[in-house]
C-alpha cells in the first residue's frame, strides 16, 4: 500500500549481519584456544537472546505494518490505526509506520494527529515526501496558508527529484495548485475591492471640486479663481497643489481664467451689457464640464488598467506543453532541442515508444534534461497571473 519498508529491510538486514559477524567470530575464536571458546560461549549466552528479539521484533512490526495496509485499502482506517499503532510500539524509528497512520487520519479528518504523526515521522527523515504533504494539509486546516505551502512545495521538490515520491507529484500538484489559486481569489477580492473604492473617492473629489469651481464662476461675477496657484478651496487640503494638478484640473481651470477677456481677468463688465457677461459665464461653465468629463475619463482608465491584472485570460503558448496543452509543472528539455511535461512525456515513453512525440527521435528517460530558465519563467508567470493555477 502506502509506503514501502526501506527503514525496516534496512534494520533487519543490519541485525542478520550482525548475528552472522557474531557467528564468524565464535568460530574463528574456537579454532584459536578453548578459552577464546569459553569465551565466546558466555558471548553468545548473553547477547545471542536480544539480538533475536530485535529481529523477531522488527519481523512482527512489517507484519503488522502490512496487516494495516490491507485494512486501509479496504477503507477500515479504524483497524488500520490500531495495526500501525501496533508496529510502532515495536519499532518507533521506522518513519513510514507514522506516515501511514497518519494517511488513516487523514482520511477521518483527525488533521491534528496527521500533524503529530507527520512531525514525528520528519524528525525520522527530513525528506519524507508524505510527511511534507501531509503536514502541508494539516497547517492549511489549521489557516496556516504560509506554513501550508511552504510544506507542499518542499514535498513537490522531493517527490521531484527522487524515484520514491514521483508518483505522488501529481497529487501534490494539485492541491498546491488549488491553495494558491485560493489564496489568489482572495486576495485577488480584497485588492479589487479596495481599487474601486479608491476609483469613487477619487471620482467624488474631482466632482465635487468641479462643483465647487462651478459655484464660484457664478457667484464671482464670471471670475474663475486659479486653483492651480494652491488657493483651492477644498477644505483640509486635498487639492491644494496636489490631487487638482495631478488630473489637470487646476491647469485647465486656470486657462478658463485667462481667457485673454479683460472682463474675465477684471471680473467686472465695463461698458458691455449683462447678456454678455451671461454668455461669458455659460462658456467658462461648459468648459470647466468638459475639463471635468474628460479626467473622469481618463481617471477611469487608469483605474481600468489596474484591474485588469486579477481578470483571467490566456496562458502564453510557450508556457505550455505541447502534450498537455497545460501549463508547465516540471518542464525537461530533450536532445532535440523541445520541452514537455516530465511526467506526461516519462508516460509517452513508457507506454508509446522510446521516441521524441514530435521529431521521432529515439529518445530515453535518462537523457531528459529539466528546463530550470522555463521553470522559472512559469513560476514568475503564476506569481503574477494567480488565476492559471486553475487551468
Amino acid at each position: 500500500m502506502i509506503g514501502n519498508s526501506q527503514g525496516c529491510t534496512l534494520w533487519l538486514g543490519l541485525l542478520d549481519n550482525s548475528t552472522t559477524m557474531t557467528e564468524g567470530s565464535l568460530a574463528s575464536r574456537s579454532s584459536s584456544s578453548p578459552r577464546h571458546l569459553e569465551e565466546g560461549e558466555y558471548f553468545v549466552e548473553r547477547r545471542s537472546p536480544l539480538v533475536f528479539i530485535m529481529l523477531n521484533a522488527a519481523k512482527q512490526a512489517e507484519a503488522l505494518k502490512n496487516q494495516g495496509n490491507e485494512y486501509y485499502m479496504k477503507q477500515k482506517f479504524g483497524a488500520a490505526i490500531d495495526m500501525y499503532t501496533e508496529a510502532i510500539a515495536l519499532c518507533p524509528k521506522v518513519p513510514v509506520y507514522w506516515t501511514n497512520r497518519a494517511a488513516c487520519h487523514r482520511k477521518r479528518n483527525e488533521w491534528v494527529e496527521v500533524e503529530e504523526d507527520c512531525r514525528t515521522a520528519l524528525q525520522l527523515d527530513k525528506e519524507s515526501v508524505k510527511a511534507h504533504f501531509m503536514l502541508g494539509l494539516a497547517l492549511l486546516r489549521r489557516k496556516e496558508s504560509a506554513r501550508g505551502v511552504c510544506e507542499l512545495e518542499k514535498a513537490l521538490d522531493l517527490a521531484r527529484g527522487g524515484s520514491n515520491g514521483i508518483g505522488m507529484a501529481e497529487e501534490i500538484w494539485q492541491e498546491l495548485s488549488k491553495v494558491r489559486f485560493t489564496l489568489w481569489k482572495a486576495e485577488g477580492e480584497e485588492r479589487g475591492q479596495r481599487v474601486r473604492d479608491l476609483h469613487l473617492q477619487c471620482e467624488r473629489l474631482l466632482k465635487e471640486d468641479s462643483d465647487r469651481a462651478c459655484h464660484m464662476v457664478s457667484s464671482s461675477g464670471g471670475r474663475v479663481p486659479n486653483l492651480s496657484s494652491g488657493s483651492s478651496p477644498v477644505h483640509g487640503g486635498v487639492f491644494r497643489n496636489g490631487f487638482s494638478q495631478w488630473l489637470g484640473i487646476g491647469k485647465g481651470m486656470a486657462e478658463v481664467d485667462s481667457c485673454g477677456d479683460p472682463d474675465c481677468q477684471a471680473g467686472i463688465p465695463t461698458g458691455q451689457e449683462s447678456g454678455s457677461k451671461d454668455e461669458h459665464n455659460v462658456e467658462k461653465l461648459r468648459r470647466i464640464k468638459e475639463e471635468t468629463n474628460a479626467r473622469l475619463a481618463l481617471l477611469k482608465d487608469v483605474f481600468s488598467v489596474a484591474e485588469q491584472r486579477d481578470c483571467p485570460g490566456e496562458v502564453p503558448d510557450h508556457l505550455c506543453c505541447k502534450l498537455t496543452m497545460e501549463i508547465f509543472r516540471d518542464p525537461v528539455i530533450t536532445p532535440s532541442g523541445i520541452t514537455y511535461e516530465r511526467a506526461s512525456l516519462l508516460e509517452h515513453l513508457r507506454k508509446v515508444g522510446k521516441f521524441d512525440p514530435v521529431t521521432r527521435a529515439t529518445l530515453h528517460a535518462e537523457q531528459l534534461v529539466p528546463n530550470l530558465a522555463l521553470k522559472e519563467s512559469v513560476q514568475l508567470y503564476l506569481a503574477d497571473h494567480g488565476w492559471a493555477y486553475k487551468l
